[in-house]
């Protein structure tokens, strides 16, 4: 019997731990994910950018019909990262997550390369974390270096 009562004691404080634990780190995984999931975009976008430009400079011409798959067919990937392929008028990739996580992935994406955008600006979406921060739709004019938007 009184191994049941130190059982069901145990489980109480595990809650009450795991509670306050979810309670006041909660704020801190949702930063922590954030900057992994961008310097995993990040990462992903200079190998498949790498592999772009050693494809070119091999005087191998991007036609309308090129696909990501030749990149590695050609030996310049040696895996093609999930999810990345030709998108209207460039190579990239959708942010998994939720439409918050999405949101917040991208700003610091952009954050990391220097590209800052405010709420206020024409022509930008305002984040669900920050309204007064924002990340340029796609179709913004000047983001060509912008590494990523909003579509």
């Amino acid at each position: 019997m009184s191994n049941l009562v130190i059982v069901v004691i145990s489980i109480a404080i595990l809650a009450l731990v795991s509670g306050a634990m979810y309670f006041y780190g909660g704020d801190i995984y949702k930063e922590q994910k954030i900057s992994a999931e961008s310097a995993k975009y990040i990462n992903q976008a200079q190998q498949v950018n790498a592999a772009y430009i050693a494809y070119k400079a091999d005087g191998k011409v991007i036609t309308p019909s090129f696909e990501t798959s030749e990149l590695k067919e050609q030996g310049y990937l040696k895996e093609i990262p999930i999810g990345w392929d030709i998108y209207p008028g460039l190579l990239g990739t959708k942010i998994s997550g939720s439409e918050d996580l999405k949101q917040s992935v991208c700003y610091e994406v952009n954050k990391n390369a220097g590209f800052e955008f405010d709420a206020s600006e024409d022509n930008v979406k305002p984040l669900i974390s920050d309204a007064s921060k924002a990340i340029p739709y796609c179709n913004k004019e000047g983001i060509e270096k912008v590494p990523c938007c909003y579509q």
